[in-house]
C-alpha cells in the first residue's frame, strides 16, 4: 500500500496532471482549489462534468470569474514545470476529503479518485477557497451541493 501523503492523494486522481498544468502555466508552485476546478471542468465526459455543465459552469465562465475575483494585477508569473507542482493547503484538504469518500467502505484500497468524488469534496468544503468563491459567483454552488451527493 502506498503511504498517505498529499502528493500521493493527488496522483490517485486522473485530473491531477491537468490541475498541475493550470497552476504551472500561471507560475504557481502550488495548485489551488481553482486549479482543481479548472481541471474538473475540462475533464473527460462523466457525471462531474455533466453536473458542472447543468449548473452553467464552463471553462470560459470559470476563467472570467477568476479574473474578476483576482483582479487585473493577477498576471501570470513565469511558467514552471508541472512535474514539480504540489497541492496547496486547501487543495490538499479537498483531495484528502475525496480520498475518504472513495475509501469510506474500509481500509484504503488505492482505488482511483474519480472526478465526481473530487467535485463532491470540493462543494462540501466549509472553508472559504477560491473555487467556492467562483462557484458562488456563478450561482452554481447551491445547485451543485444538492446534486453531487447522489452521484458519490
Amino acid at each position: 500500500m502506498t503511504p498517505r501523503s498529499p502528493a500521493n492523494d493527488a496522483r490517485r486522481w486522473s485530473g491531477w496532471s491537468r490541475a498541475a498544468e493550470h497552476a504551472a502555466a500561471t507560475g504557481r508552485e502550488r495548485a489551488g482549489t481553482e486549479h482543481l476546478l479548472l481541471s474538473l471542468v475540462e475533464g473527460p465526459p462523466g457525471p462531474a462534468q455533466r453536473l458542472l455543465a447543468e449548473a452553467g459552469v464552463r471553462i470560459g465562465t470559470v476563467r472570467r470569474a477568476l479574473e474578476a475575483i483576482m483582479g487585473p494585477d493577477s498576471a501570470p508569473l513565469e511558467p514552471v514545470d508541472p512535474a514539480g507542482i504540489r497541492p496547496g493547503t486547501r487543495a490538499q484538504a479537498v483531495l484528502l476529503r475525496a480520498t475518504h469518500l472513495v475509501d469510506r467502505g474500509g481500509p484504503a484500497t488505492e482505488r482511483p479518485l474519480e472526478d465526481v468524488h473530487l467535485l463532491a469534496a470540493l462543494v462540501s468544503d466549509e472553508e472559504p477557497c477560491l473555487a467556492l468563491l467562483v462557484l458562488e459567483q456563478l450561482g452554481a454552488l447551491r445547485r451543485l451541493r444538492r446534486g453531487v451527493p447522489e452521484h458519490t
